[in-house]
């Protein structure tokens, strides 16, 4: 099995982490705990997407979740 998409990578105290969507975790059978293989890909984000995501995100959010709701 196989599982593949784009994560974030988060800060967990000194370490960095990357996340299995919950999703995901519960329809392979991966539990805390788990052994599970990887593969690493950096994407490259352009400087600034970050936060110009965050700005766009802040600004229209409740635009979006309006129309998502529809």
């Amino acid at each position: 099995m196989k599982i593949t998409g784009t994560q974030n990578v988060i800060r967990v105290g000194s370490s960095l982490a990357i996340t299995i969507p919950a999703k995901e975790a519960r329809r392979h059978g991966i539990q805390v705990g788990s052994s599970v293989d990887f593969g690493i890909t950096p994407v490259n984000t352009p400087p600034g997407i970050i936060n110009e995501y965050a700005e766009f995100k802040t600004q229209y959010a409740q635009t979006l979740k309006s129309l998502a709701d529809r």
